[in-house]
């Protein structure tokens, strides 16, 4: 069981248990006690179940169920300190396993300071009311491994993945030539001295899908074993939300894609000072001309641009221009900088990695009034890849700027993209697509060690 905090509280339990074989007609009621632990009211809690295949359930105790047959247990308000319960029935359809059982409590609302923490536990009791081979009630309670809230820490301890190539990555992933690529999976691990007793985390490793790039597969593994939930954020990007509630010491999560890369080479026309500086287009792609302080020029890199710029035949020309400039003078230093260094601190030192050289390309770009944006994702080191050799990819980043449609370019290797590009997440800046991000409570120091390994398939 785990808890959110503020006032739109939640909890959700979901317990793996080791398969029961369970046969046609066989019952077995349980009761969940919702408790506040916290030190405020908790107002018009509700809670829901969901049951894997081939159970159903038979009749609820206190509860109505929706259209879909899901119970709804309205349990009312619940006082600091007290407890309320409600109890189901459930039946075996079908002779098959029952796996995964899922609680969902969630509060309505709570008279709760923004601040402060209510926590609320569920806890079940399992009941036989039919006995075949389910055994015992002991035996089936003890196949459902309930959590218990984490132990109060002195702090959290925020996740910031970095990398050799600037862009960590948990994850593997594949490109190719216009084919399908799959990769062996290749974790990332943040370690800790000391215990962490829950961490929660979100996960930015699956490819997109495009006209230029289709996923055939792909997944997410992590160990230990977490409570996970996938969504799409506002800039296109599927994320795996995670959460672990164990005493861990080691966080490793594994993505695995298979993706077939056809990376066209046309390009359009191309528009005009004029055309991508119409208010039209800033009002629709406001937020890809924003410059804030991550990517902001320096003056010296703002005054060798509108050199550039007075000497180019267009937008596209110039983002080419400025690509060049960007390469030859920022010397490529794996561990130069960390996620956190700016364009200018990058520029000024000239050495950095591809994040660097993303941001300082689009810091001068949405200067001069082109929507451009960050890119994130993989990049197999071979002009050539050797068809089911496994390599040691990298984690990197470039741009797309807008010129009638999105141009991707890789700033750091001087050069338009290809199907040795596999895009995962697209956004403002790196802030936007980080590949690992989240808090942890507990444990003293961390570290990331990342790997990337690629293979192409066809």
């Amino acid at each position: 069981t785990f808890v959110r905090n503020g006032a739109d509280l939640s909890i959700d339990k979901i317990d793996d248990v080791d398969p029961i074989e369970a046969h046609s007609d066989e019952r077995l009621t349980y009761t969940i006690t919702v408790t506040n632990l916290g030190p405020f009211t908790a107002e018009d809690v509700v809670v829901t179940d969901t049951l894997p295949f081939g159970v159903q359930f038979k009749e609820t105790v206190g509860c109505a169920e929706d259209k879909r047959g899901v119970p709804t247990c309205s349990l009312g308000d619940i006082a600091a300190g007290a407890s309320a319960s409600y109890t189901i029935e459930v039946k075996m359809k079908t002779q098959s396993p029952l796996g995964i059982m899922t609680n969902t409590a969630s509060v309505a609302s709570a008279t709760l300071d923004q601040n402060a923490t209510n926590d609320i536990t569920a806890e079940d009791t399992l009941v036989c009311r039919k006995k075949t081979n389910l055994g015992d009630c002991g035996q089936v309670a003890a196949a459902w491994p309930f959590l218990v809230p984490p132990a109060a820490s002195t702090g959290a301890t925020r996740v910031v993945p970095s990398g050799p190539t600037g862009v960590a990555t948990s994850t593997t992933s594949s490109t190719t030539d216009p084919s399908s690529p799959a990769s062996a999976p290749a974790p990332a691990s943040p370690r800790t001295t000391g215990g962490v007793v829950a961490s929660y985390n979100e996960a930015r490793l699956t490819p997109l899908s495009s006209h230029e790039q289709l996923v055939i597969s792909s997944r997410v593994d992590i160990s230990p074993s977490a409570w996970t939930n996938k969504y799409v954020d506002y800039w296109g990007t599927q994320v795996t939300a995670f959460e672990v509630h164990e005493l861990h010491h080691e966080l490793t999560v594994t993505g695995t894609s298979t993706v077939e890369v056809t990376r066209g080479t046309e390009k359009p026309e191309g528009l005009s000072w004029e055309e991508v500086r119409d208010p039209k287009v800033a009002d629709d792609l406001c937020e890809l001309l924003e410059v804030g302080d991550r990517i902001r020029a320096s003056d010296d890199l703002a005054a060798r641009a509108a050199v550039l710029e007075a000497e180019a035949s267009g937008p596209s020309d110039f983002a080419l221009k400025v690509c060049g400039l960007v390469h030859d003078e920022v010397r490529y230093v794996a561990g130069a900088t960390e996620v956190s260094t700016t364009a200018r601190d990058s520029w000024e030192a000239r050495e950095g990695v591809c994040q660097d050289m993303a941001h300082l390309c689009l810091g001068v770009l949405r200067s001069a009034g082109i929507p451009a944006r960050y890119v994130s994702g993989y990049l197999h080191p071979d002009l050539e890849p050797v068809v089911g050799t496994t390599v040691t990819g990298e984690s990197h980043a470039w741009i797309e700027w807008w010129d009638g449609a999105w141009i991707g370019f890789d700033p750091t290797n001087d050069a338009p993209t290809s199907d040795r590009h596999v895009v995962v997440a697209r956004g403002r800046d790196y802030g936007d697509v980080a590949p690992l991000t989240g808090i942890f409570s507990g444990g003293e120091t961390s570290s990331m060690f990342v790997e990337v390994h690629i293979t192409r398939l066809s």
